[in-house]
This record gives structure tokens, sequence and C-alpha cells, in this order.
């Protein structure tokens, strides 16, 4: 059986998509294929995957009919064996010693192995931590991105593999998922993972405005859960609850009634506004909420 599967969906990637394969061939020490899955590119990305599949016996190329990087990841699973699979995303690439570093730290009880990563925008590079804790992280996104993290491939099948119904959020529905399922997170603090945040991306940018929605939704989720358990102590509801305030601000760009039916619904208990952060606490306090939210977004700030 091999050791490693890197899953690689691509759609419209022409301009990234090689380095971001000839990373996955670089990888040392570890017994791995690499699936490539075609999206439904319009561009020359499949001529390039084509390129590397004829070159090497370890390359194999797939198409996903059904438009969507979940679809795509999906496809690779089922086609392959392996016991660990790396979800690479085409902007992206992984340093040679990626895979094995974390492999070196796994055992027969680990089923997701989350490491931090370099993210890239525009010049700048800095790289983002993990958070120790596993729910905290999953509360504030702070447990890696995708191609940062290595998974157990009979543990996401347990789970019901990727979500076909979210746009985003999608590696943190999934490791709750998981989380729900008896998986058990491993986290290490090798960075090895650069993390490209284009603004081209075409799925990316035309979904920004479902974001905050959906980041928010998967929360409440995740409190229902923790609340249910008897874990959801002092510190993690102040977590919550800052995240919720976060996003309902950036919501309220793209849809005021459903920022302010938001505010309303987790904000209306005066203990939970002691998260809200000075001096928008003191703001809504004399004039609510919409009114400080129409001047930043005039302003451009949060």
């Amino acid at each position: 059986m091999t050791q490693v599967s890197i899953i690689i969906p691509f759609y419209n990637k022409q301009d990234t998509l090689k380095d971001c394969i000839n990373s996955a061939l670089n990888q040392i020490s570890v017994d791995s294929q690499i699936i490539l899955v075609d999206n439904n590119s319009s561009d020359k990305s499949n001529g390039i995957a084509k390129e590397f599949a004829n070159a090497s016996n370890k390359v194999t190329l797939l198409h996903a009919e059904t438009q969507g990087s979940s679809y795509a990841r999906n496809a690779g699973v089922l086609n392959c064996t392996s016991t660990w699979i790396q979800f690479l995303d085409a902007d992206d690439t992984i340093l040679p010693k990626k895979i094995v570093s974390q492999l070196e730290t796994a055992n027969e009880h680990v089923d997701i192995i989350c490491s931090p990563h370099t993210a890239v925008e525009e010049n700048n590079k800095h790289e983002k931590k993990l958070n120790p804790n596993i729910w905290m992280g999953l509360i504030e996104g702070n447990l890696g991105v995708t191609s940062s993290m290595l998974f157990r491939r009979t543990a996401i099948v347990q789970a019901g593999l990727w979500s076909h119904s979210i746009p985003n959020n999608q590696e943190y529905e999934l490791i709750f998922r998981m989380l729900k399922a008896g998986s058990k997170i491993l986290m290490t603090q090798n960075n090895y993972t650069i993390k490209n945040n284009l603004l081209s991306d075409s799925i990316t940018s035309n979904t920004l405005h479902l974001y905050p929605r959906i980041a928010i939704a998967l929360r409440e989720e995740i409190e229902a859960y923790l609340e249910d358990q008897s874990l959801l102590d002092d510190k993690l509801r102040n977590a919550l609850y800052r995240f919720y305030y976060d996003k309902i601000c950036w919501l309220y760009k793209f849809d005021s009634k459903a920022a302010l039916g938001l505010h309303k619904k987790h904000f209306s208990l005066k203990s939970n506004r002691s998260v809200i952060p000075f001096p928008n606490n003191i703001i809504e306090n004399v004039f609510g909420f919409t009114i400080p939210r129409k001047i930043s977004n005039i302003l451009g700030t949060n």
C-alpha cells in the first residue's frame, strides 16, 4: 500500500500548477503517489497536468465533472488506497521535508496532523502559528490550512468525506466532523508549507460574501456540540463570541439585515457584549450596532 497520496485539485491554475506539482514530486523519504484532479479547467492547466502524468508513473490525472474543490478532493480520495492523504491546493507549495516530518511524529492513534504555514499575500510573508488548544484553534481558525495538514484516509472516509454544501471553511468543517467521530489530532511546530493567498482566485473571490455567514454557522454548531458535551468553558465561550462579533461586522458589508439579525441573536445578553473590543463597546452602548458599522464602512475600517 502506498504510504501517502498527494491530491491536487485544480481549476484554471496554469500560473501556479507546475510549481505545486514539482513541490509534491520533490518530497523526500516518502512512498507517495500524486493524484491531479482537473475541475473543468478552461486554461492550459490540463495540458500541464498531462505532461506530468505522461512523464512520471507516480502521477495520475483524473477529471471531476462537478464543479467545486470538495468534489475534486473526494474524487481523489475515492481513487486512492494510501494510509495518509496530503491535500495540496494548486496555488500552494510544500517544502521537501513537509510530509516526512509529519509522518515521523505520527502513530496509529493519530488521524489528523496539523502544522503551521507561511502565508504569502502579494509581497508580504508571515508565519501562521497553531493554537495548542484544539477546540480554541478550531473556533479561531488557527489549526493551519488544508495544505499544511495531513489526514488519515480511513478517518476521512469514516467522517463522510469533504462537504459539497459549503464553498469555504471546508477543512474546519471536515475536522469538526472528524473530531465528533472520534478522530485524534496531533500538532507539530515544523513549518514546511507556503500558502499563497491570491486575490485572483476565482472561487474564493466569487464566494467571499458568503464566508462570514458560513463561518458563523459552523461555530454555532461547534458551540452547541461543546455545550452538549459539557466542554464549553469561559475561555472557549469568549473565543466564540469574539469570532461571532468579528464576522458579523464583516457580514454587515454584504448583508446588513442578516448582520443585524445575528448581532441581536448573539449579543442581546449583556454578558456576551463583554467581548466587544474597545472603543466599539462604548460606541455601541450609545448608538447601537448600525451607526458604528456605517461609519466603519465609510472609513474602510472594521
